[in-house]
C-alpha cells in the first residue's frame, strides 16, 4: 500500500509539469501554452487544457510559439496532415480564452463580495492585508500607477495588468475603474495564474517593450508557416 501510493504521489507530482516542444525547457503546467488537434487535423488553442485529441505544451514565448507554427516542429508533433493558425491567430484565440475564465472569476467575486474597487478601497485592503491580488488598469494613470505598485510590493501582492479602465468598468457595474482588488485567497490563486500568462502573451504590462492591444494583437509575432 505505502509503495502504491508513493508511485501515485510522484505520479501527481510528474503530471504538474510540461517539457516545450519548442524549447525542451521543463515549466508548470499552470505556466504552459497547450494546442490541440482535432479529428479534421486543425491546432486550435486549448486555454482551459480540457479539450479533447493529440496536444503540445509550450513556453508562453514569442520564439517558441513561431516555431511551433513552423512546418518541421507541427508535423513532428502532430503529424503532416496539419494545419497550424499562424502564431497571431494563437495569441490572440489563447488570449481570448484565458480572458473568458479570468472574467468569470472576477464576477463571481464581484457577487460574492470578495472584490474592492477604487482607489481608496484598494488602498486600505492593501494596508490591512486583505488585498490577495490586486488588478491595475494598463491605461492608469501614472501617479496611481506608482502609488499601488509601491504598496503591492511592500505588501508582496501580485499586481496585474492585463485590462484597462473600461474593462474592468463593465465587470463591476458598469463605470470606468482603474484598480480592484480581490481578497478571497483561494480565487487569487488562480487568477494569478491566469494573468501570469496573459501579461506574458500581451507584453510588459508596465507600458514598455512589446505594443499589444487589449485584444492580444502582437506587433512581434510574426505570421508563420502553415503545416
Amino acid at each position: 500500500m505505502k509503495r502504491a501510493a508513493r508511485k501515485k504521489k510522484q505520479f501527481r507530482r510528474a503530471g504538474s509539469w510540461r517539457t516545450c516542444a519548442a524549447c525542451r525547457k521543463k515549466l508548470p503546467r499552470s505556466q504552459s501554452l497547450r494546442l490541440v488537434r482535432d479529428p479534421a487535423g486543425m491546432v486550435h488553442p486549448d486555454p482551459m487544457k480540457k479539450l479533447p485529441g493529440r496536444g503540445m505544451h509550450l513556453c508562453p514565448e514569442t520564439t517558441c510559439i513561431e516555431k511551433a507554427c513552423s512546418r518541421p516542429l507541427a508535423s513532428r508533433s502532430f503529424g503532416k496532415q496539419t494545419r497550424m493558425p499562424t502564431a497571431r491567430q494563437l495569441v490572440e484565440g489563447y488570449c481570448a480564452g484565458l480572458k473568458v475564465q479570468l472574467d468569470s472569476l472576477i464576477v463571481v467575486c464581484r457577487r460574492s463580495g470578495w472584490l474592492k474597487a477604487g482607489t481608496v478601497a484598494v488602498e486600505a485592503a492593501l494596508m490591512r492585508g486583505g488585498a490577495a491580488v490586486i488588478f491595475l488598469a494598463r491605461d492608469a494613470g501614472q501617479s496611481l500607477y506608482g502609488r499601488i505598485t509601491r504598496l503591492s510590493h511592500e505588501r508582496d501582492v501580485r499586481c496585474l495588468r492585463v485590462y484597462d479602465k473600461k474593462r474592468l468598468g463593465q465587470l463591476l457595474d458598469g463605470k470606468e475603474v482603474a484598480v480592484v482588488a480581490m481578497t478571497h485567497r483561494g480565487v487569487a490563486k488562480r487568477a494569478v495564474e491566469l494573468g501570469n500568462l496573459l501579461e506574458k502573451l500581451l507584453g510588459d504590462g508596465n507600458g514598455g517593450g512589446e505594443q499589444v492591444d487589449m485584444a492580444g494583437h502582437s506587433n512581434k509575432v510574426a505570421c508563420c508557416q502553415r503545416g
